[in-house]
């Protein structure tokens, strides 16, 4: 039996929200993160992507910056999909800017 205990902190509810057929990140105006609609931070993010490369059937990525969104938050969640080895990034709502 054992009888020591190690505390971790362990990020709480991934597991309910890696969809295992399609994933979307949403890059507000402001440069906020969003998980298949929850507010996420970067750290969180980058789990978020292991999380969903290490599945039997790896899901579709969504990406969706806002026009405004920050260039550089942009490129920071871009090379965040890199490291997590994301296979399947799309850009999408792109036909939102068709026309100026």
């Amino acid at each position: 039996m054992q009888t020591h205990a190690v505390k971790l902190d362990l990020p709480a509810g991934y597991a309910r929200v890696v969809n295992p057929v399609r994933n979307s990140i949403v890059i507000t105006a402001a440069g906020a993160l969003e998980w298949n609609g929850q507010t996420v931070t970067q750290p969180q993010l980058r789990h978020l992507l292991t999380v969903s490369t290490q599945l039997p059937e790896v899901p579709e990525l969504h990406l969706r910056p806002d026009a405004a969104a920050p260039y550089r938050v942009v490129d920071e969640v871009l090379v965040l999909t890199k490291r997590a080895n994301v296979q399947k990034l799309s850009f999408v709502g792109n036909e939102a800017y068709a026309r100026f």
